[in-house]
């Protein structure tokens, strides 16, 4: 699923989303890493998405927010989805 690969891309390695998102959600949840052969720890991916979506949409929402990755953008666009809490509850 192209979301979990995303939001792990969105703040692995780059410490400038990781600040905006602690700091604007007083969250300090991350995503784990998503394999696409490694079937049987895709269900802790999910989980940690499925904890992680609303603060990922205030993060998004978030007018001062000026990322403007593709990566961000895709998660953008993927979070503004309002069936994306069923597709993760279904692919788990």
């Amino acid at each position: 699923m192209r979301f979990l690969k995303n939001i792990y891309c969105l703040f692995e390695d780059c410490p400038a989303p990781q600040a905006l998102y602690t700091c604007k959600t007083v969250s300090i949840l991350f995503p784990f890493k998503f394999y696409v052969i490694r079937w049987l720890k895709t269900s802790n991916v999910c989980e940690r998405a499925i904890q992680m979506l609303p603060f990922l949409r205030t993060f998004v929402s978030d007018a001062e927010v000026k990322i403007s990755t593709e990566v961000f953008l895709a998660v953008k666009e993927f979070v503004i989805n309002p069936l994306l809490l069923a597709k993760l509850h279904f692919f788990k």
